[in-house]
């Protein structure tokens, strides 16, 4: 965690309760709570191969761990890559393996899976439309996803735009937008695509940020006001075929950007 005055501290300790490689994080301020979904990749320190994915609810203030997650199938690995919270607290993670889209059910202290569709190939990013109704969903060979939470529906977004709409990784929300970090194309890239009045189809394209040069796969991010910060440079390239860690003169510092949205 980063304070005001920028001191960095640890906000949990390594491995505590099982925490694996973490790629996704969402603050819940309202109910003083942060989730983390986590995965044991080869890449991590300390790998193990008998550790599990799970989601994880931390106390935002003290960061004690008060819940762990893990899920309810028979499927023996997950790749959890996002995170997505609805108005009302509840809490949906990506898993990028299996393609399916789990629930946390607080009751019985599990993830149980929510949605799952043929359709999708690779799935990343999730967001929730403000009023819970939709529920977008980022494929990363396919693209944009809506997926209607009461039908079980699931569209992709349609466009006229030639602008390729595959590569997403983070996805965010605002205005009516989606904010989306695009690491599987070339050069990268973070758009924002204009859903029109009925959030079902993407009508523009603007580009927020291109060929960085901080960029070294920018990942995910998150919105407070009207602004956005993102993660420029997680640094996937930082490992040798072994999944060793390169020396530390080949890797770079971490750097957060900052971008003002412009409203409508």
């Amino acid at each position: 965690k980063i304070n005001k005055n920028g001191e960095v501290s640890d906000f949990t300790k390594s491995a505590e309760s099982g925490l694996a490689a973490v790629f996704g994080l969402k603050v819940d301020a309202k109910r003083k709570i942060l989730w983390a979904c986590s995965s044991p990749m080869p890449e991590m320190l300390n790998y193990d191969t008998l550790a599990k994915s799970a989601v994880f609810k931390f106390d935002l203030v003290s960061g004690k761990v008060l819940e762990k997650y893990t899920p309810s199938t028979n499927h023996k690995e997950f790749v959890f890559g996002d995170l997505a919270l609805t108005s009302q607290g509840e809490v949906f993670v990506s898993d990028s393996r299996n393609n399916i889209i789990f629930k946390v059910n607080s009751k019985l202290k599990t993830l149980e899976p929510f949605f799952q569709s043929s359709e999708f190939w690779n799935l990343q990013g999730l967001v929730f439309s403000p009023d819970d109704h939709l529920l977008f969903i980022a494929d990363y060979i396919k693209g944009p996803y809506q997926l209607n939470m009461q039908t079980k529906q699931l569209t992709k977004l349609s466009t006229d735009l030639k602008e390729s709409l595959k590569g997403i990784d983070g996805l965010t929300f605002y205005n009516n937008d989606l904010i989306a970090i695009q690491n599987g194309v070339n050069p990268l890239r973070v758009t924002r695509l204009d859903l029109g009045y009925k959030q079902e189809r993407i009508i523009n394209f603007q580009i927020l940020d291109r060929k960085h040069p901080a960029f070294n796969e920018p990942t995910i991010g998150t919105i407070v006001g009207d602004h956005f910060y993102y993660v420029a440079n997680s640094q996937w390239g930082g490992y040798n075929e072994d999944h060793s860690i390169k020396p530390k003169a080949e890797l770079q510092d971490i750097v957060i950007l900052k971008r003002k949205l412009a409203k409508k």
